[in-house]
């Protein structure tokens, strides 16, 4: 069984269905953290291989910025305390905030508002995202390093990780984001444990195109993501793609 959320990409129809979704979880998920604030993390695959297009003439890449802008939208209704940031992986250029080789923040991790979407609206407007640039499909996912850049801009939200839920979410069309180095794979095992031993809760988005051969997460994504760890409880399937493990 597959637990991770996984998008079958057609249109962007799903969209609105997601936040919709994301709204009437919101009262649920404010009675299972209690006071604790919500902060997400996600990080978009920016490498070439979210570039195909569908039928339609859509990208995954194209619909996960717009994706992140509709969770902005709806959190900014449902809580507004809540922290929204997002993360190019893949780039040729890296922040030079961060200092991860690979990394591009496109949203600082912040309080929900409107300069958070027109950051996003200005990502898609640009189109072929001149600035950072895009790393061949060939190139091993730097999830690694978008993990620490995670870890680090969890490190600053006041009050501490009792007072804070730390999600990351990951959105990718591909199911071996180290591409077979094994390097990566080493220094990838060593973040996630540093990150999950930090309270971070990280859940995979598995993307793949209508007629395409299905997305397999057990080839590489068992160990990274909290939303796999239970994936023989049909009951998580019922979770968003935050979904809590």
């Amino acid at each position: 069984a597959r637990a991770a959320m996984e998008v079958e990409f057609e249109s962007l129809d799903w969209l609105e269905d997601e936040g919709g979704a994301e709204q009437t979880s919101a009262t649920a998920e404010a009675q299972k953290f209690g006071t604790r604030r919500d902060n997400i993390m996600l990080l978009i695959d920016a490498r070439e291989n979210m570039l195909v297009k569908s039928e339609s003439g859509e990208c995954h890449f194209d619909s996960m910025v717009h994706l992140a802008e509709e969770i902005i939208k709806s959190k900014i209704f449902t809580d507004d305390q809540a922290r929204v940031g997002v993360a190019l992986l893949g780039t040729k250029v890296a922040s030079n905030d961060v200092g991860a080789e690979g990394v591009f923040v496109a949203v600082p991790l912040d309080r929900v508002g409107v300069e958070s979407i027109r950051r996003l609206e200005r990502l898609r407007e640009a189109g072929g995202m001149a600035e950072p640039g895009r790393l061949p499909a060939s190139a091993p996912l730097p999830l690694a390093s978008g993990l620490w850049a995670s870890s680090a801009s969890f490190a600053g939200l006041p009050g501490g990780p009792t007072a804070n839920l730390r999600r990351v979410w990951v959105l990718s069309n591909s199911d071996t984001p180290c591409c077979g180095d094994a390097a990566e794979e080493a220094r990838l095992r060593t973040r996630v444990q540093d990150s999950k031993q930090s309270g971070e809760q990280i859940a995979l988005w598995a993307l793949h195109h209508a007629g395409a051969e299905p997305f397999d997460p057990t080839k590489a994504w068992n160990d990274i993501v909290s939303n796999l760890d239970d994936g023989d409880n049909d009951d998580d399937d019922d979770d968003d793609g935050g979904g809590d493990g």
